[in-house]
C-alpha cells in the first residue's frame, strides 16, 4: 500500500505513476514499493511475467466546507472563519479523483481533459463528501495482444530490472472548480495487487 499526500495549488492535475506489469520498482518516479514477498520469490525464481493487475483507491478530503487555511507550525488544516485574503470567502474546490490505465505515463492538464481520456475511471470529491474508493483493473494482453507472455523477451522482469514493455496505472487529481483560491488538499491510499507467473526456478542449496 502507497499513502499518496495531494496538494493542488492550481488547475492542472497532480498525478503518481505505477507499473502495472512490473514488481521490481512499481512506483515510476521514485522506485521501491515492490509487492510483499516479491524479494522471497526471486531467490527461488530468476524471472517474473505479470499477466494482469488491479489498482484499488481510498481517497479522502482534507478539509472542511471552506474556507481552509494550513497551520503554519504543524501543517494541519484549520477552518477558517473570517474572510480569505481576496473580497469574498474562497470555497473548498471539488476534485475530480482518476484512474488511467495506459502505455504512457500520463501529463498534467485540467481535470476535464484527464476526465475524456481513453481507459479513464474518475469520480468527484468535495469537502461534505464522504471519503471514495475507485478501482480498475487491466490485462497486460490488452495492449500487447494475446501471444504468449509468459517468459517472452520484453514482458518478463527480474529481481532487478522490470520488463522494458511497460503498462502503466497513474492515479490523478485535478480541481474541478477552476480557480486557484485556498488550500486543497487530499489522501489517497492505494494498493496494487499483480497476478503474475515466476519462472525459471534456480537450483537450492541443500538445507
Amino acid at each position: 500500500m502507497e499513502k499518496i499526500d495531494i496538494d493542488l495549488g492550481g488547475t492542472d492535475s497532480e498525478h503518481t505513476a505505477f507499473l502495472a506489469n512490473g514488481m521490481y520498482d512499481p512506483r515510476v518516479a521514485l522506485g521501491g514499493l515492490q509487492p510483499r514477498g516479491f524479494d522471497e520469490f526471486m531467490k527461488t525464481y530468476t524471472t517474473f511475467t505479470v499477466l494482469s493487475s488491479s489498482l484499488s483507491m481510498n481517497v479522502m478530503y482534507e478539509g472542511y466546507t471552506a474556507p481552509t487555511l494550513e497551520s503554519s507550525t504543524t501543517g494541519e488544516m484549520l477552518k477558517a472563519i473570517r474572510q480569505s485574503t481576496t473580497s469574498e470567502d474562497a470555497a473548498a474546490s471539488p476534485v475530480v479523483c482518476g484512474i488511467h490505465k495506459g502505455l504512457a505515463v500520463m501529463t498534467a492538464g485540467a481535470a476535464e481533459v484527464q476526465m475524456e481520456k481513453d481507459r479513464t475511471l474518475w469520480r468527484v470529491i468535495s469537502p461534505v463528501s464522504d471519503a471514495i474508493t475507485m478501482s480498475s483493473k487491466l490485462a497486460v494482453s490488452d495492449f500487447y495482444g494475446k501471444g504468449k507472455l509468459v517468459g517472452a523477451t520484453g514482458y518478463t522482469g527480474t529481481d532487478s530490472a522490470d520488463p522494458t514493455e511497460k503498462v502503466y496505472w497513474d492515479v490523478w487529481f485535478a480541481r474541478a472548480s477552476g480557480h486557484t483560491q485556498g488550500k486543497c488538499k487530499l489522501k489517497a491510499y492505494v494498493t496494487i495487487q499483480y497476478n503474475c507467473i515466476f519462472t525459471e526456478p534456480r537450483t537450492l542449496g541443500a538445507s
